[in-house]
């Protein structure tokens, strides 16, 4: 290894399915000797610990951004520092949070402290086909980080009709007409690591102007009770209008093993998972939306309310 190795940014929106890719990678034996940089938004590494589970390397970044630029340069240079001399270590990939702009963040991969520490040699954006047209609409930081990608990867193609694929490419090319033609995320995974790993001549971009965008926030709900899954999609249920991310673990009473729960729209996923094993069980859920302080601390309140033996809301 080099004193520089190559880091690959992976950017997409929330819930474009970044971590399911790598994931995806991971499992299949293409993170070898790679580390993977995982920035959440949330107090709660969801995602860092899905990787883990894939047999990746993670290191966890600070709390993600919910704003427009990156801000985490200290945590970012301790970690790249945390690397060198390791000769195991042939890649770098900083996965995003999905609130992250780019130019923030590539104009600190641009300083002089990252650059003695990191090559940065790629920027793939991952968009989620079906609900593309929709974010990047409503979000300026999901439009800067197509603008920002040398490459793209569509997700959720499979899930997608011709009418919504045609829809993303073209608002893709209207972003930004350079941007090669994407990729679909279920293609062999050896040809994935192959065209993710591919360098170019990345073009960066300039700092970002001031912009008014929506109040967003995030609730992180850990808690060593069980609780009601049921009654948890409920309260999520009347919200659906300013969700924006939801991941995470349930504890369950009566169950050995965890509920994940995921939504990304339309549509909420519970899976049962692996079991707690020695670890003492507890709940760990990440829910991200737009809306006030005053919506966050009803929405907090509404899902402390699903814990076992509570009454109904």
């Amino acid at each position: 290894m080099t004193d520089h190795p190559n880091m690959v940014v992976v950017g997409g929106f929330l819930g474009a399915g970044k971590t399911s890719l790598l994931a995806r990678l991971g499992r299949a034996g293409g993170l070898d000797g790679t580390v993977l940089l995982v920035n959440e938004v949330g107090d709660v590494s969801i995602d860092g610990e899905l990787l883990r589970a894939a047999r990746a390397e993670v290191v966890d970044l600070a709390g993600g951004t919910a704003c427009c630029l990156y801000e985490d340069e200290d945590d970012l240079a301790e970690a790249l520092t945390g690397l060198q001399g390791r000769q195991d270590v042939r890649r770098v990939v900083l996965e995003t949070s999905g609130l992250t702009h780019p130019a923030g963040l590539l104009n600190v991969l641009q300083q002089a402290q990252a650059q003695s520490l990191v090559q940065c040699q790629a920027f793939a954006v991952v968009v989620d086909v079906p609900r593309a047209p929709t974010y990047l609409r409503r979000f300026e930081e999901a439009r800067a980080q197509v603008r920002a990608a040398d490459r793209a990867i569509f997700s959720k193609v499979e899930a997608a009709s011709a009418g919504e694929v045609e829809a993303a490419q073209a608002v893709l090319r209207e972003l930004n007409p350079s941007l090669a033609t994407p990729v679909p995320s279920h293609m062999a995974e050896a040809d994935l690591a192959r065209w993710l790993w591919e360098p170019a001549d990345m073009v960066w971009p300039a700092a970002p102007a001031a912009h008014q965008h929506e109040e967003i926030f995030s609730i992180s709900l850990v808690d060593y009770a069980p609780y009601d899954v049921a009654r948890i999609l409920a309260v999520l249920g009347r919200r659906l209008s300013t969700l924006l991310r939801v991941k995470g673990f349930v504890q369950v009473a009566g169950r050995a093993e965890r509920a994940f729960v995921e939504w990304t729209g339309p549509r909420f996923e519970v899976s049962w998972g692996e079991p707690f094993g020695r670890h003492r069980p507890r709940t760990e859920l990440v829910v991200i939306a737009a809306g006030t302080d005053e919506a966050r601390s009803e929405l907090d309140r509404a899902l402390r309310a699903c814990r076992e033996g509570k009454g109904t809301l």
